[in-house]
């Protein structure tokens, strides 16, 4: 239902407070259930501003909270937001019933933006009937010496930021909060915690309310501390002392402060966000900034580089968009990273700034408190009585203000007398969160070289793979030689860990490179999926115009059979970019859509995904209820998509729609979607039971935007697009069974001979050796059909129902070989110490997906149907 804000009068609105960015004020009206328990927050104009053309889209905030700070904070710590229709005649009297009431100071600079055409409706925190107490707590923590220059880290790697800079205001006869550092407040310890508090409150009390820090309301009304006693339960006495009032403030904030996460919340994301301090970014964006100058050839004579945050022509630094936000948490938790905070590459500069953006929203924002009263003894936590507030994200242009405010306040700091530092021994002690991040970050830059520059792998250098018998030619065997080295060499090493931290292999270059506004040849960082691009892999089947290989099917499925043997999950992923996407656009693009697309995804600098199951819509995808309307000059999409592979990290995207939905199967629509299209997101990726690192997600589409450029084959023919597709995708995929079969069977015909008992290895008992040998000839037999359907394949005969029997034979005997295997490991099968475990978990992917194994024998069996029928 839509609200408007007409629907209520300007003197149903009290004015409450006021930002740099908004007014709020709290509904008084009479009962009206679209307004009540709310407060409405106003964008504001300066005065200068004349009002433009009409703004109406939904404030920002909405969607910053809905798609990024609703993954970072507990929800029941957000306030509710809602979306509100304004009209410039509302707008226009609520500035003349109210203006009187802001303070002059605000009157002079600012007013109601009149432009905008929506406001937010929120969560009433201040002004109901009862008890509000607002903190702002500020700066959480200490910053790490090693992005500190020589003259600044002593001070402020031992020194609370937010007590140099109340230092620096004091001696500029600012009302501030000299007694309280909020160290103590985010220490977690009681003591400390209780310390804070108390100089929150002198410093309420000795400012008459005017420092930023602290803020009471009473009944909806803020409160000076002459007031105070109104804070208390009606049976207290309105004579009690200032100081019993400071004591039961006290006592009622330290349990909501010490039971809910809402304090270690925000301490954990400002540190990990702000993981360089604003020296280290400015570091940072001057190397990029110098490597971009000697890229244009631009010489020492020419202007300085632009301050951060600052555009030029050479380097570009936009406002980050809610849809590149949403990306950027996506990265952030995804675990997988893989940035070394230490030595931070300039590829990433576009991550830095937007982390450091975003610790600066938690840096600033404020806590709100709800209680009935004051009372005595501690408070019991109750359901929404915490709420953090003032999540808005900040802009680019801030950072260059913020980087010459932090070397006023060191230098400020430094000059002056009689320091303050905030780092007493008791912290030192107590601060073992500091320690652990030295700890993690030192331990991720390790784990990384680890991983480097592990062995290959401790097998035998004796392959099982049997080349007569599989029938490869001397080409088809050296493309197969070259692509298991590149595999044991630079995908092996890595499996374990990728599937333990459910990391994808190319989130490190193929997400955050977006974040780079241009490319830096001698400063780029390749990862696994560069590396894929650089074999040539990603493009097996493109032509050679688009940087593919110009090859077949045969070749894509050997491929696939050889990364699977080193990692299931990178090579799901692989899969799902080469064959599901790649191929289908190079199938069935338009001469425009594949010079557009195909180069950077054959040269792995994006990432490419396929998504046709949703969550009503699996086996039987044509029932897919995900819309395209056609609107002029495109398509607008709405609905969803589920287990989508390689969803949150794809750049672009084969996405199917139905276009005329009482039409069924001839109503069916391919198109391409890029990742950065208004109205397309990602949901958080889901937690696997196996393929951990292949990462796989929702797609929703709301009111998505896509051109006619971007419709992939013909209009209501995307079902032949379809169709055709699923029986190469079979094919190709059953190079992944093998490739685990491979795996496991490797793996175990070296333990049992290895592994000894009685004396001798078991594999030379006849049970062990009926395992082995059953193991290896399900792999024969299943590689031998998988080849000869392949074969036929690049010969053009495409048998739907052998693509469907070469993955459900394959696939049923993985996971017979993977159990069997484990079975031969014993007692060490069944620990992650060995890989058997991930190879079942993987090899049990393929029962289920990319159509199911019912699915497969319903295939066959309807084939031999209507051959009979005919």
């Amino acid at each position: 239902m839509t609200v408007r804000a007409s629907d209520s009068l300007p003197h149903h609105w009290k004015y409450i407070s006021e930002g740099g960015a908004t007014i709020v004020f709290s509904y008084v009206g009479p009962p009206n259930p679209q307004f009540d328990g709310n407060v409405l927050r106003l964008r504001k104009a300066t005065l200068s501003t004349t009002p433009g053309i009409q703004d109406d889209t939904d404030d920002p905030l909405i969607e910053f909270q809905q798609k990024c700070m609703e993954r970072l904070i507990p929800s029941e710590h957000l306030p509710r937001l809602e979306s509100v229709h304004l009209t410039r005649d509302w707008l226009d009297s609520m500035i003349t019933f109210h203006d009187a009431e802001r303070p002059a100071e605000r009157r002079a600079k600012d007013q109601v933006d009149l432009a905008r055409r929506k406001g937010v409706l929120a969560t009433d925190l201040v002004g109901g009937d009862w008890l509000a107490i607002e903190i702002k707590p500020k700066w959480a923590f200490l910053p790490l010496p090693i992005h500190l220059s020589d003259a600044t880290r002593d001070v402020k790697s031992q020194t609370c930021r937010f007590c140099m800079h109340s230092a620096m205001k004091s001696k500029m006869g600012e009302a501030v909060s000299l007694g309280y550092c909020p160290l103590d407040l985010f220490s977690g310890n009681k003591d400390r915690v209780q310390k804070a508090l108390y100089n929150l409150w002198d410093a309420w009390s000795e400012s008459n309310g005017t420092v930023n820090n602290l803020k009471v309301f009473v009944h909806g009304q803020k409160i000076l501390p002459s007031q105070a006693s109104l804070m208390l339960l009606n049976n207290f006495n309105a004579e009690t002392s200032h100081s019993a009032i400071r004591e039961a403030f006290t006592e009622s904030l330290l349990p909501l402060l010490l039971e809910t996460p809402v304090l270690r919340t925000i301490a954990t994301l400002q540190r990990e966000l702000d993981s360089l301090d604003i020296e280290g970014l400015s570091k940072l964006w001057r190397v990029v900034q110098s490597a971009h100058r000697q890229s244009f050839r631009i010489d020492d004579s020419s202007p300085p580089f632009p301050p951060i945050g600052v555009s030029s022509a050479y380097l570009t630094s936009t406002e980050p968009t809610i849809t590149e936000w949403t990306k950027f948490v996506d990265v952030y938790l995804s675990s997988s990273a893989g940035l070394d905070y230490r030595n931070p590459a300039p590829v990433n500069l576009r991550f830095y700034l937007l982390a450091y953006l975003l610790s600066a929203t938690f840096k600033d924002c404020s806590i709100i408190f709800r209680l009935d009263s004051l009372q005595p003894g501690p408070a019991k936590v109750k359901p929404g009585q915490v709420t953090v507030i003032d999540l808005d994200p900040k802009s680019m242009a801030r950072l260059r203000k913020w980087e010459e405010l932090d070397r006023e306040i060191i230098n400020a700091y430094i000059a002056g007398e009689g320091r303050k530092l905030a780092v007493n021994q008791t912290l030192r002690s107590s601060s073992s969160e500091m320690s652990a991040l030295r700890f993690l970050t030192k331990n991720v830059r390790n784990r990384q070289i680890r991983t480097m520059v592990l062995p290959v792998t401790s097998r035998r250098t004796v392959s099982t793979y049997n080349n007569d018998v599989a029938g490869l030619s001397e080409d088809e065997a050296e493309f197969r030689n070259a692509v298991v080295d590149f595999a044991q060499k630079e995908v092996a090493p890595r499996a374990a860990e990728i599937d333990k931290t459910n990391t994808f292999p190319a989130v490190s270059i193929a997400l955050l490179r977006r974040y780079l506004p241009l490319t830096i040849d001698d400063l780029k960082l390749q990862d696994l999926w560069e590396k894929f691009g650089s074999m040539g892999l990603l493009g097996i089947t493109v032509a050679s115009k688009y940087n593919g290989l110009s090859l077949g099917y045969f070749h894509h499925t050997l491929a696939m059979e050889a990364l699977s043997a080193a990692s299931g999950s990178v090579a799901l992923s692989y899969g799902a970019h080469s064959n599901l996407c790649v191929n289908q656009i190079h199938r069935h693009g338009t001469e425009e859509q594949k010079a557009k697309y195909l180069t950077d995804l054959v040269n792995g600098t994006k990432v490419g995904s396929l998504a046709m199951s949703e969550v009503g819509s699996g086996s039987d995808v044509v029932s897919m209820r995900l819309t395209a309307e056609r609107v002029q000059g495109g398509w607008k999409l709405n609905g969803s998509k589920f287990w989508i592979t390689n969803g949150p990290v794809a750049s672009t995207l084969v996405v199917y729609a139905k276009t005329a939905p009482d039409m069924g199967s001839k109503g069916i629509t391919a198109f391409i979607i890029e990742k950065d299209f208004e109205g397309f997101s990602t949901s958080p990726k889901l937690d696997k039971f196996g393929m951990r690192g292949s990462d796989t997600c929702e797609l929703v589409f709301d009111n998505c935007e896509v051109p006619d450029a971007n419709v992939l084959g013909q209009i209501n023919k995307g079902a032949a697009v379809l169709m055709s597709g699923l029986d190469l995708e079979r094919i190709v995929l059953s190079g992944g069974p093998l490739g685990l079969m491979q795996a496991a069977f490797d793996e175990a015909v070296e333990y049992v001979h290895d592994r000894k008992q009685f004396g001798q290895p078991v594999g030379t008992f006849q049970l062990m050796q009926a395992k082995i040998a059953d193991m290896y000839t399900k792999l024969n037999a299943s590689r031998s059909y998988v080849y000869a359907v392949a074969r036929a394949c690049d010969r053009g005969t495409v048998s739907r129902r052998d693509c469907a029997g070469a993955i459900l034979y394959s696939t049923e005997k993985a996971v017979e070989v993977a159990l069997e295997g484990m079975q031969c490991l014993g007692g060490n099968g069944y620990i992650n110490d060995y890989p058997m475990g991930r190879i079942l978990r993987d090899s049990r992917l393929y029962t289920v997906g990319a159509g199911t194994q019912e699915i497969r024998r319903m295939l066959i069996g309807r084939e031999f149907n209507e051959q009979l029928k005919q």
